[in-house]
């Protein structure tokens, strides 16, 4: 290949990683995986949050957050999150003209399975949004720890595809970068050429006058002595593999050391 057209290839094939490589990086940086995350308090039993962005089609969960407390795990009606279970809560898709216009997207009834489970999980386009939650019973001696409502989604994928995207990106671009080598050496290379070193009749055009003889061609291999040479190696190989790995099972006459005649049987061949 000319070093012309494998420069331009290997340019191009480091631009397009380069880009590529940025590009997934920005992407994944602007992509917002917990789009709500609004502490709020527990004076009152309906919690609204403030509008807030997805700019992502994906699964989140809505939540109310607490810190951890080892109260959690007491069954003495102590102030914990049990006192606040089987909550209710709604999500608006606000609309882009006012942010008075809303519409329903999704609520907690509309998630209750049969057996009266709860699925927080919610499907959600790219939009503006607002969460309400409602719970049972105010709940004002759960402020110290930090309630807060929480909108979020799981990143695990994505991080992962965009990496296998950049790792490519880097395995392109060095292909690249290795055809630049190869260009450059073949231009180095065309250039010394070009230096002839010096002749005493330059003039004089050389020539081949050595002649070429043209030897018999080889036999092929399932002709004498070939074959022969062939399968004598593969039988040395197979006696010396059975010879280091011999037949493992040992043999010989059992003896006995309570006889002074050692062997078993009266008559042993």
């Amino acid at each position: 290949m000319p070093p012309r057209t494998l420069f331009r290839l290997g340019l191009s094939l480091f631009v397009v990683a380069t880009a590529a490589y940025v590009s997934a990086s920005r992407w994944l940086d602007s992509r917002i995986f917990t789009p709500l995350n609004h502490s709020v308090s527990l004076d009152t039993r309906q919690l609204k949050s403030p509008p807030f962005e997805i700019n992502l089609r994906a699964t989140y969960f809505a939540s109310l957050d607490f810190d951890y407390s080892l109260d959690d795990w007491y069954q003495d009606n102590r102030c914990n999150y049990k006192s606040i279970l089987h909550p209710q809560w709604r999500v608006y898709k606000l609309g882009s003209a006012s942010a008075q216009s809303r519409e329903l997207w999704v609520s907690s009834e509309q998630l209750t399975h049969s057996d009266g489970s709860l699925s927080n999980a919610f499907i959600a386009s790219p939009g503006q949004y607002q969460l309400e939650w409602d719970i049972p019973v105010a709940a004002p001696c759960l402020n110290s720890r930090h309630p807060r409502l929480s909108v979020s989604t799981d990143s695990s994928g994505y991080w992962e595809g965009v990496g296998l995207t950049q790792f490519f990106c880097l395995f392109l671009g060095g292909t690249g970068l290795a055809l630049f080598v190869v260009a450059g050496g073949h231009v180095a290379r065309w250039k010394f050429a070009r230096v002839l070193p010096p002749r005493i009749f330059p003039d004089m055009a050389v020539r081949n006058v050595t002649p070429i003889e043209k030897h018999a061609s080889l036999r092929v291999i399932n002709e004498l002595p070939h074959w022969g040479l062939f399968c004598g190696a593969v039988l040395w190989i197979l006696i010396f593999i059975f010879m280091v790995f011999g037949p493992q099972p040992s043999k010989g006459l059992f003896v006995s050391w309570k006889k002074l005649d050692a062997v078993v049987w009266e008559k042993s061949p």
